[in-house]
């Protein structure tokens, strides 16, 4: 089971509605994905994250148990809001919104038009597609003091930063299939210890027995311990999906060829990957370190323009646009690119001068 597309209408920065020769246009951006690893690239502002919630929010519906579950889209991006008509691009609040989501068997839709939005699942729930979100910012640090949250508190995190806690807490799995023990060993020369959850908090346990708290080890020691705890509680088997938030935040650049092997190793075993980027070193690494091409796909969302009408009159309209290729190089407007020209470009001056 996979995703294969999306397609998002006057939800946040996706405003691709307006009026063209006196018609109302309803051209919603439509990304279709790949099976395998999906890498989404793009300028901040250009939703790259919101995509991935998006697509996680409809991975939970596809869960029986959640059949009857109250939890609003906007829970998605902030504790603070419940209202999802708040997701509503803020220059056409009074328009129509929605998004829909497809995988090789159906789709789920969603339409913002009120307080709790309008949900069509038909047979999405009962898929049951397994999904891991994990947030850019570090979560198991913060166990001790999410679990003793009392329900007259007001939880401080999104629904994917609590989600990630609670996967994380979850016991071991039995039964893990033979390409995630492999998976698993790779990480022994990283680690040196194994995650473990005991008294609401986390640790990395060493062969000795001497325990660490979870907050007092590195980002990426953090990052790959959180990695190695998800595939031991049984959440990365085949046919799941993972979504990475800037997997690369925190990590030294000499461990993004160990990363890209992980991600690659996952998507072998039948995980299909969905991450954002921002680093040059990661997204090349993916692309180098491949054996099929059509393992790995880019996404680069931009900002570019229509020409539309409100009246009579044409205009210019900025909106997010998506460009995808199998290599990397051939992404028109891909600002890791240009940036990292930019600064050879700079050193090649500077040098000259000096």
């Amino acid at each position: 089971m996979s995703i294969t597309e999306i397609k998002i209408l006057n939800i946040l920065c996706f405003q691709r509605q307006y009026k063209k020769n006196r018609r109302l246009e309803n051209d919603g951006i439509s990304i279709k994905f790949n099976d395998g690893i999906n890498v989404i690239l793009g300028s901040t502002g250009t939703g790259k994250t919101s995509i991935l919630k998006l697509l996680y929010a409809s991975l939970y519906w596809s869960q029986e148990e959640n059949r009857n579950c109250v939890r609003n889209l906007s829970s998605y991006f902030s504790s603070s809001i419940d209202n999802d008509d708040l997701l509503r691009n803020i220059y056409h609040r009074d328009q129509y919104s929605s998004y829909k989501v497809k995988s090789d068997k159906c789709e789920f839709v969603y339409s913002s038009l009120g307080e709790r939005g309008v949900y069509s699942f038909k047979q999405w729930v009962g898929l049951n597609i397994p999904a891991i979100y994990i947030p850019s910012d570090e979560m198991l640090s913060n166990s001790k003091s999410f679990f003793n949250i009392t329900s007259e508190d007001q939880i401080p995190y999104d629904a994917t930063q609590n989600d990630i806690i609670i996967n994380a807490s979850f016991p071991e799995a039995d039964n893990l299939s033979f390409k995630t023990l492999s998976i698993l060993n790779k990480f022994d020369n990283i680690l040196k210890s194994k995650v473990i959850f005991e008294d609401d908090e986390f640790f990395f346990e060493t062969e000795g027995g001497r325990k660490v708290p979870f907050i007092f080890e590195s980002t990426a020691t953090k990052k790959f311990g959180l990695l190695s705890k998800l595939l031991r509680n049984g959440f990365l088997e085949p046919g799941s999906v993972l979504l990475w938030d800037e997997p690369e935040n925190g990590i030294h650049p000499e461990l993004f060829p160990f990363l890209a092997d992980i991600l690659l190793d996952l998507e072998d075993n039948d995980v299909q990957v969905f991450i954002t980027t921002n680093s040059y070193s990661l997204a090349k690494q993916l692309e180098l370190r491949r054996i099929h091409r059509d393992r790995v796909r880019y996404y680069n969302l931009y900002r570019g323009q229509v020409v539309v009408s409100s009246t009579d009159t044409e205009k210019k309209e900025s909106v997010i646009l998506c460009q995808s290729s199998y290599y990397f190089n051939k992404i028109n407007n891909n600002q890791l690119i240009i940036a990292k020209n930019n600064l050879l470009d700079l050193i090649d001056l500077r040098e000259g001068y000096y």
